[in-house]
């Protein structure tokens, strides 16, 4: 039988084959129906466009390009779509039932994610939209009410593509200077009503991780002007302010995602599931002393070198007599300088590369500028002293230098020890000199290609 014209459909009505159990939730376009399917025998979710409003060809346009748009897809972490049609006056399509709950009832139900499997979830949910995009699918209303987690193992899908908008355009649905969207997760062109392509996804999906992991978004503001202003103008709030636990390179991903120009985002949800892999926790392999000992004699020993190749020449044909104590200072700054640079730089030493060691956070995550400084001050006080102190006051300070050299190495040695692994500048900056394993991005000094996660599946239906 054909369901009477209402507003919510009463159980045990027909649509098709379909018969509907319970209403089960609001889409942008209508109402969602938990149903059975008479022939399969399986339960699945029914939509239904709501009636009755303005505008209603352009609303029977755009809820079918919803289903036509979810059907050219195949991807484990998007929802299925089964049938689409229409039954009298209804226009309906069937999908997947995900039996479990969406990300924003468990983020008010637990609260905020912890780094792991907020990290697991978003890139399951940029897989799904990458499968997406490369169908020439543009979602535009990604947010945690649109993200469902299954109950049974805990699989991600994107679902609810009711805005959903070809790459390639659609000029009768996509007018410039139409709004559309959920303004707590609008892009700023979104909110301009101008162009929007796959970048509109990825500010939304960083507007959401953001949420997954502070508990409440970024621009809650007092109203709608507020929020879409917001949007448009205002850089994403720190989330180490709000989460000083999480790793520094998530803050730098999530601030690039949410760029207010989409150019400055990155280009694709494939790049987006490369940088979040790259903030997974990684395991770390502390360094025994005497590798590192020899680290830092291999990297003395070539300032050594390096200076004796300029300055023999110099003293040689040009006249110039070189004091032991500006050979020494000369030293000091090279070795310094080159410790710092290369590793804020490439993460390690060439003393360190040469011995497969590189500096690296707590958390196995890269360490930061200051961080680094720190760790250079802490560890070579005397020779920071040598490397600053004017030659003509050496006498002066050769032995403070020398004492201070000896207290940081007694000091670190000791640390060491005791502290099972970790010598003072470890502790003080939370950093570790490791052993590099062989997927480290950062073990070969021109770089590796980012690791990629497992070939998504092909979008086409």
């Amino acid at each position: 039988m054909t369901a009477k014209t209402s507003s919510v459909l009463p159980a045990g009505s027909m649509l098709a084959h379909y018969r509907i159990e319970e209403p089960i939730g609001e889409g942008a376009m209508g109402t969602v129906y938990r149903a059975r399917d008479e022939g399969l025998d399986r339960t699945v979710a029914v939509k239904v466009l709501r009636s009755g409003t303005s505008g209603m060809t352009m609303r029977v346009d755009r809820f079918f390009r919803e289903a036509r748009a979810a059907a050219r897809i195949s991807h484990p972490n998007l929802t299925h779509v089964y049938y689409v049609g229409g039954d009298g006056s209804y226009r309906f399509f069937a999908m997947e039932f995900v039996t479990g709950c969406s990300l924003e009832e468990v983020l008010e139900r637990d609260g905020p994610y912890g780094l792991e499997p907020a990290l697991e979830l978003l890139i399951a949910a940029a897989r799904g939209l990458d499968a997406a995009h490369r169908a020439g699918i543009v979602h535009r209303d990604v947010k945690p009410s649109n993200i469902m987690i299954e109950d049974e193992d805990g699989t991600v899908k994107v679902t609810d593509f009711g805005l959903s908008k070809s790459i390639e355009g659609d000029v009768a649905l996509s007018h410039e200077g139409t709004v559309t969207g959920t303004p707590t997760y609008m892009s700023p062109e979104q909110c301009r009503g101008t162009k929007v392509d796959a970048r509109t996804d990825i500010y939304a999906l960083g507007l959401t991780a953001w949420t997954m992991l502070v508990g409440e978004p970024p621009y809650p503001g007092p109203n709608l002007g507020a929020v879409i202003n917001d949007q448009i103008n205002t850089p994403l709030p720190s989330l180490l302010e709000r989460r000083p636990d999480m790793p520094r390179g998530l803050e730098a991903v999530l601030r690039r995602m949410c760029s207010k120009k989409p150019g400055d985002r990155p280009e694709s949800m494939r790049e987006v599931v490369d940088l979040l892999e790259g903030c997974r926790p990684r395991a770390v392999h502390p360094a025994s002393l005497m590798a590192r000992g020899v680290a830092i004699a291999v990297d003395f020993l070539l300032a050594v070198v390096l200076l004796t190749a300029v300055a023999f020449p110099i003293q040689r044909y040009g006249d110039v007599q070189i004091s032991e104590e500006w050979v020494y200072m000369l030293t000091s700054t090279l070795f310094l300088f080159a410790t710092v640079f290369m590793e804020l730089r490439y993460g390690f030493t060439l003393g360190k590369w040469f011995l497969n060691l590189g500096v690296r956070a707590a958390d196995g995550s890269e360490p930061s500028t200051r961080a680094i400084l720190m760790r250079s001050l802490i560890r070579f006080p005397g020779l920071i002293l040598s490397a600053t102190t004017i030659p003509l006051m050496f006498p002066l300070v050769d032995d403070l230098g020398s004492v201070l050299n000896i207290i940081a190495i007694v000091g670190g040695i000791a640390t060491f020890y005791f502290a099972k692994g970790w010598t003072m500048s470890d502790l003080l900056t939370q950093t570790r000199v490791v052993y590099m394993m062989p997927d480290d991005d950062r073990r070969a000094p021109m770089g590796r290609p980012p690791r990629r996660g497992p070939e998504e599946e092909s979008p086409g239906a």
